[in-house]
């Protein structure tokens, strides 16, 4: 066991199930507003699309090359553009509904409440530290019951710097006075998560959903959170 004194987890698709509770919440939208446009385009067909497009838009938005509306609409604009429905206005009213009910949706990652409950035991504060949005993460963790578990929650929009660079972390260091050397980061997202955390001088978890990067720099790979039991 590693006697760490701060334990700093990643939200989406790390504890909150992103990608499924995206799904519920875009295949309501299709039903509402896009099938009778779109007769021969399969949910998942679309889904598929807007999984690729908005994965790019969240990389953009790391690097500060789009700002938080353009991810927000253009995601869905774009995405819908890929199969010949080129309509801004209808675009604005998806990405307005989606924001309204995909907070609400309350899938989490396998073993989420059984791993912060553990951690609980041991007695060792958490932290979540995200590049989502202020007041949808917010939403998010109090409507899935995770808000009491966290001593903090760190969010990139609210102090204006983004995972992987080191003022995120730093802010969060210092919000709840912990030390990068007996801290660790729990992740999915090698590029911000991990190698965020390594380049502070702080141990990594990644939560492997995928295939391993070539440049893998964190210090333990996990597939699913009860591993973590074996490492805190």
């Amino acid at each position: 066991m590693n006697n760490y004194e701060h334990i700093f987890f990643d939200l989406d698709n790390t504890l909150w199930d992103f990608e499924a509770n995206s799904k519920d919440t875009l295949e309501e939208l299709f039903e509402t507003y896009l099938k009778k446009d779109l007769p021969e385009v399969e949910f998942n067909e679309l889904f598929s699309a807007y999984v690729t497009v908005n994965g790019s838009y969240w990389n953009k938005y790391r690097h500060g090359k789009v700002s938080k509306e353009d991810l927000r609409v253009n995601r869905f604009h774009d995405t819908l553009s890929s199969f010949g429905l080129d309509e801004f206005n209808l675009a604005e009213k998806i990405s307005e509904e989606y924001l309204k009910i995909c907070p609400l949706k309350a899938k989490l990652v396998e073993g989420a409440m059984e791993i912060l409950d553990h951690i609980v035991g041991l007695k060792i504060p958490m932290v979540v530290i995200t590049n989502g949005f202020d007041e949808v993460q917010h939403i998010k963790m109090e409507n899935c019951g995770l808000t009491p578990f966290f001593e903090a929650v760190v969010t990139s929009e609210k102090i204006g710097s983004k995972k992987p660079y080191p003022e995120i972390f730093q802010h969060a260091f210092s919000t709840v006075g912990a030390k990068a050397a007996r801290s660790l980061m729990i992740g999915d997202n090698h590029d911000s998560d991990i190698v965020g955390a390594n380049n502070i001088g702080m141990d990594s978890a990644y939560l492997k959903l995928g295939e391993l990067p070539d440049d893998f720099r964190g210090r333990w790979i996990i597939e699913k959170l009860s591993e973590l039991k074996e490492i805190v």
